[in-house]
C-alpha cells in the first residue's frame, strides 16, 4: 500500500480510529467556533474544529507522529479528511 490522503464522507470519517488534534496550550486559535477536549494518550487539552468527526478518538499531533511516521515509512499511512474540512481550509487561506 501506498502513503495515501483519502477524501471521505462524513459518516466514514466517524468510523475512523483517531482524529488527530492539535494542543491547545501550544497553537494559536485561528476560529472563533473550535471546540476542546483531551488527548486520548497524554491527556492535554487538546482544540478541533467543530465540522470534524466527533466519535473517534482524540489524540494530539506529538502524540500521533511516532505511530504516523511509522506508517509513512512502511509505505501505509492513510490519513483521512473530509470536502467540508478541505473546504474550510480552502476559505481560511483564501482570507488569510
Amino acid at each position: 500500500m501506498a502513503n495515501k490522503i483519502t477524501v471521505t464522507t462524513e459518516d466514514e470519517a466517524e468510523e475512523a480510529e483517531f482524529y488527530v488534534c492539535c494542543r491547545a496550550a501550544t497553537t494559536t486559535q485561528l476560529f472563533d467556533d473550535d471546540l476542546y477536549d483531551f488527548c486520548c494518550k497524554c491527556g492535554e487539552k487538546v482544540r478541533y474544529r467543530p465540522s470534524g468527526p466527533i466519535v473517534p478518538k482524540k489524540v494530539c499531533v506529538e502524540c500521533a507522529m511516532p505511530d504516523l511516521e511509522k506508517g509513512a515509512e512502511k509505505g501505509e499511512l492513510n490519513v483521512l479528511t473530509t470536502e467540508k474540512t478541505m473546504e474550510e481550509v480552502r476559505n481560511f487561506f483564501r482570507r488569510n
